[in-house]
């Protein structure tokens, strides 16, 4: 059976993903490892915003308008492959 990290990498080969990724480097539930392992098995159209002091549940507060500035570039980015 694929690991999940292997499932996500074909899906991002077959071209037809964008990926936006927001990683929460001191989440002890997901590891930032892992995030960073699909970060990198994105081949284009992606992004990513990693916030050093954010656990599993506090992202959105951690990050601030770093967040919505996040969404609105990936937003963005979509409309241009689109």
């Amino acid at each position: 059976m694929k690991s999940q990290v292997a499932k996500q990498q074909a899906t991002y080969e077959s071209g037809d993903t964008k990926a936006l990724l927001f990683l929460e480097q001191a989440d002890q539930k997901i590891t930032f490892k892992h995030g960073q392992a699909l970060f990198e098995a994105a081949l284009e159209s992606k992004m990513s915003l990693w916030i050093a002091q954010a656990g599993h549940d506090d992202f959105t507060w951690i990050a601030g308008e770093r967040h919505q500035q996040s969404l609105l570039s990936f937003q963005q980015l979509v409309e241009k492959y689109n």
